[in-house]
């Protein structure tokens, strides 16, 4: 199969009664198009970042942070253990500059992953968007490739440079790894929506949420949201999750 093609076989494999789209179903995952839009969006928002950076310590919790990427220490409760490794792989990785510097380098580059996940996911979204238009007004293959890719990038570029994120993206903060890890759950829950069988991605997509909760808690609010995204792909799997969630929030629970 070549890249971005798309089959319109109608046998399904047997477990595959989600209700995610064919389009999606019917394709190997992310194809050429989508990483390229991935690749073009993280490069530009990483060059953003890096002529705004911030050039040394700024307010809030920047020392505090710097001092804790510097020595791999715990900069403040609870700890944020992977963003000090990951902070700290900076500083040692760059010799050039102070250390608040290197730290928000860091930040940058996760943002600029964050940008480009989310282009990922809207480039192939599209497709199945594209999928559900009459042949008569399909576009020529590689006009959809290029609306695609812009799309895409058009959506990584506005969630990266909105006056909420943008100014994370620049600071020694963990903001923006966390984002980053939250995009790489839903990348791989789209991913394994595509192909069921293949739970690899859906594993995957557990240990990407346990490692977001270890660097921020406040994400566990997205918890109740993750059966519905795994219903999509295998709707027995995210009932059986609906099943362990009413199990774990049971009223009353922690009293025993």
């Amino acid at each position: 199969m070549k890249a971005d093609s798309y089959s319109t076989r109608s046998d399904e494999p047997s477990g595959l009664s989600g209700v995610i789209p064919r389009a999606l179903r019917d394709t190997s995952g992310f194809q050429r198009t989508d990483w390229l839009s991935f690749g073009a969006t993280t490069l530009l928002a990483l060059a953003v970042y890096l002529l705004t950076l911030a050039p040394d310590v700024s307010l809030d919790f920047s020392g505090i942070f710097s001092t804790g990427a510097m020595y791999g220490g715990v900069p403040q409760p609870p700890g944020y253990p992977l963003w000090t490794l990951w902070a700290w792989v900076f500083t040692k990785l760059l010799l050039f500059s102070g250390i608040a510097w290197r730290a928000a380098v860091s930040s940058a580059v996760a943002g600029a992953l964050a940008c480009g996940m989310i282009a990922l996911m809207v480039a192939r979204g599209g497709a199945a968007i594209l999928e559900q238009a009459p042949d008569s007004q399909r576009l020529k293959p590689k006009e959809e490739k290029w609306l695609r890719a812009v799309c895409g990038y058009a959506a990584g570029m506005v969630f990266g440079l909105n006056g909420a994120f943008w100014p994370q993206a620049v600071v020694v903060v963990a903001w923006p790894l966390s984002i980053l890890l939250l995009c790489i759950v839903l990348c791989l829950a789209m991913r394994w929506s595509c192909q069921p069988e293949l739970k690899r991605y859906l594993y995957a997509a557990a240990l990407a949420y346990g490692l977001l909760l270890t660097n921020s808690q406040i994400e566990f609010a997205f918890a109740p949201a993750i059966p519905f995204l795994v219903m999509i792909g295998d709707p027995k799997i995210g009932r059986d999750m609906f099943w362990l969630r009413a199990f774990y929030f049971w009223p009353g629970w922690p009293e025993f």
